[in-house]
């Protein structure tokens, strides 16, 4: 073919060409382009495809995932992570070279949302509703189930995956049979469930239901092999306004809501009462709005920032206490170990510099963080702050780190050195500008 083909919802490229265009990124559609150019990438850096006589020789082809939203490790395939997108893809990624070992395009319209691992088992989920269930080995489709209502979170277990949605929870099993369902009606006449989390034992799951404006909130305890209503009991009435706000997430068995000044976390599956932390009292720099970090299933451990300074908190025996801060935007990530102590694993700290990413191991009952580990090649100057954060801790002791940044990019990253960089980015253009050959670019 003499023409280039740019499909952002495939996320495919192919590329014969000879002219020399730019290109600008954005979530656009079909873009067709006729012939002979040279390619110039400008997110963020440039580089140069073929002139007319070298094509057939040259010709490259090129995948993306698009924006990652969510990351999945399992110790059944420890030599890869999983990773979910914007652009609705769920694919499998080599943690040693990035290089794209299955992907698959759940849903081309929709968000990838969920991503969560069970095993040999991928389960995904979309903003539009649709649940799917992927072998992890080769990407096959084990099976899918599509919902008209916003599906909230996905619990799993050794056996099974609940389904939360606003209207209802679903239990089936990994092969996807039906095993139950209970409905947030039995909540309250206008209840909607709003979030989940699995007991510390996972023989339950406690629901959080409230009405649509968060108000009358219940956690409702269910038993996991049944579907049996355990418990249900009030909660406080403080809590309507974090969730109808929308500034609230789920961090093991508490919901973390954050009020203007505020951090506060109430106990849905664990016995205990309500704790807040005032943020006006963190020693912090900078003036701007604090938000939370999403929290990426580090056990006890979240973060909170904003945009100059990174407050990190635990949620443990002795209640919500805020173990440190950092200079920047932190995030928090999971250190995947061959050690079978979860409860004693460290948690991961990464912070984009202009000078390169700086990445530390923290105790999460302590504070204590081990020496940091400075990384250039992967900068903020270049990518933008730290999105997400997954590290596999090797049997030698060294660690593989995966780090995504503001510009869709993922990095992988041994000890101190970057081994690959996916720019992801390039996954949606939304324009395109030709020029000559012989242009100064």
């Amino acid at each position: 073919s003499s023409d280039l083909v740019l499909s952002s919802p495939s996320l495919e490229w192919g590329c014969s060409v000879a002219k020399m265009l730019q290109l600008r990124f954005g979530r656009g559609g079909l873009c067709r382009l006729t012939a002979a150019a040279a390619l110039v990438l400008c997110f963020p850096q440039l580089s140069r495809a073929l002139y007319a006589d070298e094509v057939g020789q040259y010709d490259w082809f090129l995948q993306q995932i698009g924006k990652p939203n969510a990351l999945a490790f399992s110790g059944e395939t420890p030599d890869r992570i999983f990773a979910a997108s914007g652009s609705g893809v769920v694919s499998s990624i080599s943690l040693k070279a990035g290089k794209l070992q299955w992907r698959r395009i759940a849903a081309p319209d929709s968000s990838v949302r969920l991503l969560r691992s069970a095993g040999k088992v991928l389960i995904s989920a979309t903003d539009g509703g649709l649940v799917q269930a992927w072998k992890g080995s080769q990407g096959d489709l084990s099976w899918q189930r599509e919902y008209s209502d916003q599906v909230v979170d996905i619990v799993v277990g050794s056996s099974s995956a609940l389904v939360v949605r606003e209207t209802e929870v679903e239990a089936r099993s990994l092969a996807g049979k039906h095993e139950w369902s209970a409905s947030a009606k039995d909540a309250g006449a206008k209840a909607v469930f709003w979030a989940a989390a699995a007991s510390e034992k996972g023989d339950s799951v406690c629901v959080l239901a409230a009405s649509a404006d968060g108000s009358g909130a219940v956690s409702q305890k269910l038993e996991v092999s049944t579907g049996k209503v355990l418990s249900k009991d009030p909660l406080p009435e403080e809590l309507a306004k974090g969730l109808a706000s929308g500034a609230f997430m789920v961090v093991d068995a508490h919901i973390v809501v954050l009020q203007g000044e505020k951090v506060s976390a109430y106990p849905f599956c664990t016995t205990g009462d309500a704790e807040t932390v005032e943020l006006g009292k963190v020693k912090a720099s900078g003036s701007g709005s604090w938000r939370l970090q999403p929290w990426q299933r580090t056990r006890g451990v979240f973060a909170a920032t904003n945009g100059a300074t990174t407050a990190i908190f635990s949620l443990g025996p002795k209640g919500l206490k805020q173990l440190r801060t950092m200079d920047g935007v932190a995030v928090v990530g999971p250190v995947f170990s061959v050690h079978d102590d979860e409860t004693g694993q460290p948690v991961a700290l990464a912070m984009a510099k202009e000078e390169g990413t700086q990445i530390q191991l923290m105790d999460p009952a302590s504070g204590n963080v081990q020496p940091a580990v400075h990384v250039g090649g992967f900068t903020a100057a270049d990518h933008g702050e730290s999105k997400l954060l997954l590290v596999h801790e090797l049997s030698s002791g060294e660690h593989r780190t995966v780090i995504s940044a503001a510009d869709h990019s993922l990095a992988g990253i041994q000890s101190s050195k970057v081994d690959w960089v996916r720019e992801e980015g390039l996954a949606a253009i939304q324009k395109a500008d030709f020029y000559s050959r012989h242009t100064q670019v």
